[in-house]
Formats: C-alpha cells, sequence, structure tokens
C-alpha cells in the first residue's frame, strides 16, 4: 500500500486537426499534475477515483497525460491526448488512468509509483503553417495530416508535443520524418509530399508532479 502526500490541488504552478481549438483560458498547473496522480494511486488500488477539484477550471481544451520512469534514466511509459477540446476536469481523470494502459508498454503498476512522475500538457490553439518545417525547437508542437500517392482515400495524421524536438535533439527533417512514419505512412517521403501536406503548429503548458520517495513507502 502506498500513501501519497503531494501537493494540495489548488497549488498553482508558475477528426481534422485543423479544427483543433486547444485552450486559451487555463494553463496547466501543478494542481492539475497532482490530480492526475492522485487518480492513477486510487486507479491502481482499485479505490473509487477522487472527484476533480473545483480550483481546477471546467473549460474546454486539449491536453495530453503522460508518465514517465526515473529508473537508470528517464523515459516514457504512457501518454494518452485529446483530438478535440473537451471539459477539463473530465479529461484529467480518464486520461490519467487510460495513460497507465498504453497500448506500446506494459500496464503501469503500484510498485512503479515511487519513480514515475505525472505530466500534464494544456495545449495552445493550432495555427496553421505554409510548410511542415516552419516551427522552432522547444516552442512548438507540430500536428500534419496528409494523403499519399498509392494509399486511395487513406488520411494519415500525427503529432508531437513541443518537448519532443527539445529532448531529443532532432532536427526539423529528422523530426517531420519520424512523424510521417508516426503516422503509419511507410512509402517514400518525396518533396511533393512534404509539399501537399496539412500542417499545424502550437504551443503548450506543462505541469509535472513526482512523489517524495521517502513519503512513498509504508
Amino acid at each position: 500500500f502506498f500513501s501519497i502526500p503531494m501537493a494540495p490541488y489548488d497549488t498553482p504552478s508558475a477528426s481534422d486537426p485543423g479544427a483543433f481549438n486547444g485552450c486559451t483560458a487555463a494553463h496547466a498547473t501543478l494542481a492539475m499534475a497532482t490530480y492526475a496522480f492522485d487518480v492513477l494511486h486510487h486507479h491502481l488500488q482499485g479505490l473509487p477515483l477522487p472527484e476533480c477539484p473545483s480550483s481546477i477550471p471546467n473549460v474546454e481544451c486539449r491536453i495530453f497525460v503522460s508518465y514517465h520512469t526515473l529508473r537508470k534514466e528517464p523515459s516514457l511509459r504512457g501518454c494518452i491526448g485529446s483530438g478535440a477540446p473537451s471539459a477539463l476536469r473530465g479529461l484529467i481523470q480518464e486520461f490519467a488512468v487510460h495513460a497507465a494502459h498504453d497500448s506500446r508498454f506494459a500496464p503501469i503498476s503500484i510498485h512503479e509509483l515511487p519513480d514515475l512522475t505525472c505530466e500534464v500538457n494544456i495545449l495552445s490553439p493550432n495555427e496553421p503553417i505554409a510548410h511542415c518545417y516552419d516551427w522552432e525547437a522547444g516552442v512548438h508542437g507540430l500536428a500534419i495530416e496528409f494523403t499519399a500517392p498509392g494509399s486511395g482515400h487513406r488520411l494519415y495524421n500525427a503529432e508531437y508535443l513541443p518537448c519532443v524536438a527539445a529532448e531529443t535533439g532532432w532536427g526539423h527533417e529528422y523530426l517531420v520524418g519520424t512523424l510521417i512514419e508516426k503516422a503509419g505512412y511507410t512509402g517514400q517521403v518525396t518533396p511533393e509530399l512534404l509539399r501537399s501536406m496539412r500542417c499545424w503548429r502550437y504551443t503548450s503548458s506543462v505541469a509535472k508532479v513526482l512523489p517524495t520517495l521517502a513519503s512513498l513507502a509504508r
């Protein structure tokens, strides 16, 4: 059994992608990340999920919730994001649970909690850009959408948060190439394909929380 005494919830911290409105009425706070971690804690114990505190505004937002492990070196353990704006309080609770069951990884177990960080990203409205390289590393996230020769009417789309370029050090060309792969496209990436893509950039505010190891174990 783990007990997680974290910061109070009210403690502040300083399908068409073109239709995404993001959120201009809220920014990510420590209260949001703390609440998401508390939801995860209850979920892993099989307890009823806690209600979202009223201090968190219930505005329409696009968000991502992610968990990273600190074992050996920081690495992703689960992440989920919204494709369209929805009520913030419900998204935090829902995504705090679903991110722990990201299909790319084994489900998160309660024994991992001492080594996990929880991160909440609130995204700004999307800004259309003329070319897929028109963004600044560490500042903008990137969303792309395209069709490709020989793929019929299949629509490919994917996105990266602003932190991806900052944390990986990838340049524009390499990052866009991996994003195209993430969308599921395995064909040749040509200049014509790059020019034909619909692209948007956005910014995000981020809040992260890490439980104190000494306070976790009993």
